[in-house]
């Protein structure tokens, strides 16, 4: 008889009887190397593979995701191919990979791309299962405590699925919080009741037996705070936090967790997924929402995420990741070719925004650093001389005047860039003009008409029947088994 080396799957999931493996999730890692083998990486943008990583590589170990932990390895491959599909690098030809995978996989509002990790998004799914075993009360859930929650038998016997829920309850404890009404039940040192964490972790020495069993209601007297039963005086910065809380001295309802960053209290991903990692905004914004409001098609909003972190690919990037011998602008060869310098100061450039026309309001224009350039330009609400605002015609004209360098330098023709200004001028504001009357709505509502519907009778000598029917070309069949015939 054969030797099975493992139980095989049931219903997706690999069914482990010790220590998680690579090889135990190997299923997975082929159905997302499958859809990449698939996908034409050099056809589609940046912006189109992003969206297919987040709609698709991300959601395919989601399901087994949910009951345990993946091995780092995993999780490794997972973004390792994820990442070279983002920026196109295969194993024949490797890509410069502009931004850090750490910026990509923050949310969109911090300077990310809104990637998760796959190891940010399994943690979020062990602290959705931590929500599930503590705060709904099923079957399986009390079976699960009531087996593995012993110390002894967790930690010599772990199943994988508690393994994994020990890995998310960080999350899940950072996340959640004691919702008081009567304070029964909840400890007034170990459980986190006033959004600050528990109280013991913010203090510092010993407590007295008795005090480290009290409870809330115990320390809530009759209709306000009891402190006396407390042997020290606590920091002002907690106590103003449980001066607010007063709970129901008569309310017979237990007290109830919730989730902190829900309007409903109940558990949110995207919340918990920001738990996972000490996440700090991108410099030098604090908010990155504008370039994703920016009018225009995606392609160029992903164009302006790389602008403004100084990241599109040019000679000066090369030169720092000693691709290149030199950072000179081609075109000009008068200085260093920066984002700054491509879109905006270089002869060129120039050229193609004068021939455009910059509003006056607008300047000056070429004296702001790169970041808040961009940014200033894409939301204000100046109109060009067209009657476009100028927040449309803007990322059009970036975008040309980059199409244009890349025309120039890839036909090996940087002398003849001044040859196609006047196609790029007429391009830039034909595009603003398409966008403004096609993707952006009409400012001034529509006007609703109200028509009042009522049975009208006919005229004599005319009869009007209302039943229901099905009609023919030669009558109607009426519910009744009775034929109408048309007059």
């Amino acid at each position: 008889m054969p030797l099975a080396l493992s139980f095989g799957d049931y219903l997706g999931c690999p069914i482990l009887d010790k220590k998680s493996k690579k090889a135990d999730f190997k299923t997975v890692l082929d159905k997302i190397n499958s859809k990449l083998a698939g996908w034409k990486n050099k056809i589609l943008p940046m912006v189109g593979r992003s969206t297919l990583i987040k709609s698709v590589n991300c959601t395919i170990p989601a399901y087994v995701m949910q009951n345990s932990m993946l091995p780092i390895s995993v999780h490794k491959a997972i973004d390792k191919a994820n990442r070279d599909f983002l920026w196109g690098s295969t194993a024949e030809a490797r890509k410069i990979h502009a931004v850090g995978w750490e910026k990509v996989t923050k949310p969109t509002e911090l300077g990310g791309l809104g990637i998760k990790t796959s190891l940010e998004a399994n943690t979020v799914a062990m602290a959705k299962l931590n929500w599930r075993v503590n705060v709904e009360d099923r079957i399986w859930s009390r079976v699960l405590l009531s087996k593995y929650k012993h110390r002894s038998i967790a930690y010599n016997r772990p199943s994988p699925t508690w393994r994994g829920l020990t890995k998310g309850e960080h999350v899940y404890n950072s996340g959640t919080k004691v919702a008081i009404r009567s304070g029964i039940n909840t400890s007034f040192w170990y459980l986190n009741w006033t959004g600050l964490g528990p109280l013991r972790s913010l203090i510092s020495g010993p407590l007295l037996r008795d005090e480290a069993n009290l409870t809330v209601r115990e320390v809530w007297g009759i209709t306000d705070w009891d402190l006396s039963k407390i042997s020290f005086s606590l920091p002002f910065s907690i106590l103003s936090h449980i001066l607010l809380i007063q709970p129901q001295r008569l309310d017979p309802q237990s007290d109830i967790t919730v989730w902190n960053s829900s309007p409903y209290g109940t558990f949110s991903s995207k919340s918990a997924w920001l738990l996972t990692r000490n996440f700090a905004c991108t410099p030098p914004f604090d908010n990155w929402t504008w370039i994703w409001k920016i009018k225009a098609n995606p392609r160029i909003r992903n164009f302006f995420w790389l602008a403004a972190q100084n990241r599109l690919k040019t000679k000066n990037l090369l030169f720092s990741r000693n691709i290149s011998q030199n950072d000179l602008c081609e075109i000009c060869n008068a200085d260093s070719e920066t984002t700054t310098h491509v879109l905006r100061d270089c002869h060129v450039a120039a050229s193609v925004w004068e021939g455009v026309g910059i509003p006056n309001s607008a300047l000056p224009f070429f004296l702001s650093p790169l970041p808040f350039w961009l940014k200033l330009n894409c939301e204000t609400k100046i109109l060009h001389q067209s009657g476009i605002p100028w927040r449309i015609v803007f990322p059009f004209t970036c975008w040309n005047i980059w199409l244009l360098r890349n025309k120039t330098l890839f036909q090996n023709e940087p002398h003849r860039a001044r040859d196609h200004l006047n196609s790029t001028i007429a391009s830039s504001i034909a595009l603003a003009v398409e966008w403004n009357h096609i993707a952006i709505p009409a400012l001034e509502p529509r006007k609703r008409i109200t028509v009042l519907v009522k049975w009208c009778p006919p005229s004599t000598p005319s009869f009007k029947l209302n039943t229901d029917a099905w009609c023919m070309q030669k009558g109607a069949f009426t519910s009744h088994n009775r034929w109408l015939n048309p007059r």
